[in-house]
């Protein structure tokens, strides 16, 4: 929502306005998938989860300053370099804790959260860009802020399913 709203206040000032800022975001993806299955990990998926929550949270501080568009579009760069690797480490962190025979609806349940969220930003960041694009920088990093947090609190919950777990069984109706 930022970049949209930053391009309808900047008309004519990148080319392609908001689709240029999206696609830098997908490339930084890209870039940050990459450079996330080149290294070799030695923590745990937990910890590597939320670390690179906070680190996403962190690359959209930037986008705060709400500089010129030139700058803008490196910045939207920036901040797509942390969600392609985050998303890999949820599923995988996702296939450890899910007792066996749970992980496909547990798989369901991320996408599930993720879409919400998602919907919930625009949502508030929608009613917020009709005052402010700063309100709605301010929003993206906070969300991504808090549910960086919420996973570095929750970390010690973050226990891999024991082989001996019983699955749950979800009955057709």
């Amino acid at each position: 929502m930022l970049f949209i709203a930053y391009a309808e206040q900047h008309p004519g000032a990148l080319p392609g306005g908001a689709g240029l800022m999206l696609a830098l975001a997908a490339l930084g993806g890209l870039l940050g998938a990459l450079g996330y299955g080149a290294v070799r990990w030695r923590s745990t998926t937990a910890t590597r989860t939320w670390v690179i929550a906070l680190l996403m949270a962190a690359s959209y501080l930037p986008l705060l300053a709400l500089p010129g568009p030139y700058a803008m579009a490196g910045l939207s760069l920036l901040s797509g370099i942390g969600l392609a690797p985050l998303l890999a480490a949820a599923f995988v962190l996702i296939a450890e804790l899910a007792p066996t025979g749970t992980v496909t609806e547990a798989f369901a349940w991320l996408i599930t959260l993720f879409a919400t969220g998602n919907a919930a930003g625009y949502a508030v960041s929608g009613a917020l860009v009709e005052g402010s694009l700063l309100r709605v920088a301010v929003c993206a990093a906070a969300g991504i802020g808090v549910g960086g947090v919420l996973l570095f609190a929750c970390r010690g919950w973050f226990r891999p399913a024991a082989a001996d777990a019983p699955a749950l069984t979800v009955l057709a109706a």
